[in-house]
């Protein structure tokens, strides 16, 4: 009886192993296809970079929109969506007016990062003075961290100034690889349940 115990103990275990092993070793081959997808979408070069943040542009900086086009809230709320499917939780657009400076609400959990967009040309860029503006409101409101987001570049001093402040700056062609890997993403979670890829 006790070596049938051992036996049985024995299968029992190689198989709770096995199956094991093959549920990591889905996981893993689904995992480095999404990371493949990912790659292929963000792997574009320079020029097509370029060309997607002049399409940004020209869609969300009109200063005085027409009928039908974007509005400037509209870029924060692209923004916020591109950070909502890209690392998760809950993102709000602040009212025009009530914002102190702060245009995105990130929560991710238990944490709030704050964050303030800029859509302009590649030739404008941003200076020290968002970056001030949001670590201040980061250290006001207790903020896990904070964010500036543009579709063109930060100066020098802007780098500088963020180097040991818990403030990301998302320059342009950060945000195009973010809004590939959020789409990645969300095409990812739309698949129906049972089919591979």
């Amino acid at each position: 009886m006790e070596s049938f115990v051992r036996v049985f103990t024995v299968i029992s275990l190689f198989s709770v192993l096995g199956f094991g092993l093959y549920w990591v070793r889905e996981y893993k081959k689904k995992t480095a296809g999404l990371e493949r997808a990912i790659l292929e979408i963000t792997d574009c070069n320079r020029e097509m970079k370029k060309t997607l943040l002049a399409g940004l542009i020209k869609r969300f900086d009109s200063a005085t929109p027409e009928d039908g086009e974007e509005r400037p809230l509209d870029f924060e709320r692209f923004v916020a969506k591109i950070l909502r499917c890209s690392y998760g939780g809950r993102t709000s657009v602040t009212k025009a007016g009530w914002d102190q400076g702060i245009g995105i609400e990130h929560r991710r959990g238990m944490n709030l990062h704050l964050g303030q967009v800029r859509c302009l040309n590649e030739d404008t860029l941003v200076d020290y003075q968002p970056v001030a503006v949001v670590h201040s409101q980061v250290v006001k409101q207790g903020a896990a961290g904070g964010f500036v987001a543009t579709t063109s570049e930060f100066t020098g001093k802007a780098k500088k100034y963020a180097e040991d402040l818990n403030v990301d700056l998302i320059d342009g062609s950060m945000l195009v690889e973010l809004w590939a890997y959020s789409l990645a993403r969300n095409k990812e979670k739309q698949r129906p349940l049972g089919r591979e890829a």
